[in-house]
């Protein structure tokens, strides 16, 4: 459950959206495989991601990774680049704002939401949004802890309250949940950790308009998420997604649907904001996948093959998923 009066980290200086604001927004949720600056940080996870590192990573390659990500958000927007966009494996907040502002995407007003986790490895979650559309009012971050209630070193969950068109308030919950080389159960806690969130929330507000995105390291018939899902709280969009063309990443052969999106009962009946049934989707273009040297069909086209440089995108497609405000 969320502590008693929870509270906001607030953000000074945040424009207003201007007048009118689209009556539509899509949410675009990429895992964009370790998207790491060229320093090197005292925290040790980045050393492989340095000039001298095993990587040999160097402001050429990132620059061109830079590039590629934005290629792919561009994919996901159609015509103009989502207005919400979840990203995890972020080494910081500075490597966001180059995507931002180094790329043809500086041409939008965009505003950051991060906050730096425990990680072992040092990768973020990152909320990106535009200003012309999202008006954050608040946000917050709950790290994941073990049976004893240590911090675990792993990404904590991010929350991100504000305003979008035509609704007074919008919940947007970012997770990038510990990975398979973790027993299950470090999944089902945090699992257990969001639903604590979502409940509180909808104790507040029961007909709160709360959005979930994230890579859950799960298909969504896994426990945990399953259990998110409980009492129909929370709707999985990617249900019944795992494999196939509903698959974000692929390993061995085999499709996963790890990255999912899911909503709050509110988003799906009634006026206000409202989820466009059948929008969620994988963004899978045929730049973004090559063909799998080992196994039939596709796979991502990564930026890295182990340790070989493939010059790729990433190793996961991203999600997104359409709303709009009906009167």
């Amino acid at each position: 459950m969320l502590a008693a009066g929870l509270v906001f980290a607030f953000s000074a200086g945040i424009p207003h959206p201007v007048p009118g604001r689209s009556d539509s927004f899509r949410l675009m949720f990429y895992n964009v495989e370790n998207l790491f600056d060229t320093l090197d940080h005292p925290l040790p996870g980045d050393d492989e991601y340095t000039p001298s590192g095993r990587r040999a990573w160097n402001g050429w390659k990132y620059r061109q990774k830079l590039h590629r990500i934005f290629q792919v958000v561009v994919a996901g927007g159609g015509w103009e680049p989502p207005e919400l966009i979840g990203l995890c494996e972020v080494e910081n907040r500075q490597v966001v704002e180059d995507l931002f502002t180094k790329t043809p995407l500086v041409k939008y007003p965009w505003g950051i939401v991060h906050v730096e986790s425990p990680d072992e490895r040092g990768i973020d979650v990152a909320l990106a949004y535009r200003k012309d559309a999202f008006e954050p009012a608040g946000f917050e971050s709950w790290p994941l802890t073990d049976g004893d209630g240590h911090v675990l070193a792993t990404r904590p969950v991010l929350y991100v309250r504000g305003e979008i068109s035509c609704t007074s308030s919008l919940h947007i919950i970012l997770v990038h949940w510990p990975s398979r080389f973790n027993p299950p159960e470090y999944r089902m806690r945090a699992s257990v950790r969001v639903a604590g969130i979502i409940d509180s929330l909808l104790q507040a507000e029961p007909d709160a308009n709360i959005i979930l995105a994230g890579d859950l390291n799960d298909n969504p018939d896994d426990p945990a998420p399953v259990y998110l899902t409980r009492d129909s709280v929370m709707i999985n969009l990617a249900a019944g997604s795992a494999g196939g063309q509903g698959g974000t990443l692929k390993y061995e052969g085999r499709w996963y649907a790890f990255d999912q999106m899911m909503v709050s009962r509110s988003l799906l009946s009634g006026k206000g904001l409202r989820w466009k049934e059948g929008s969620f989707r994988v963004i899978r273009e045929t730049f973004m996948v090559k063909e799998d040297n080992r196994f039939p069909g596709v796979e991502p086209f990564r930026t890295y093959e182990g340790y070989r440089y493939a010059g790729g995108y990433s190793d996961h497609l991203p999600v997104v998923a359409d709303f709009v405000c009906l009167p």
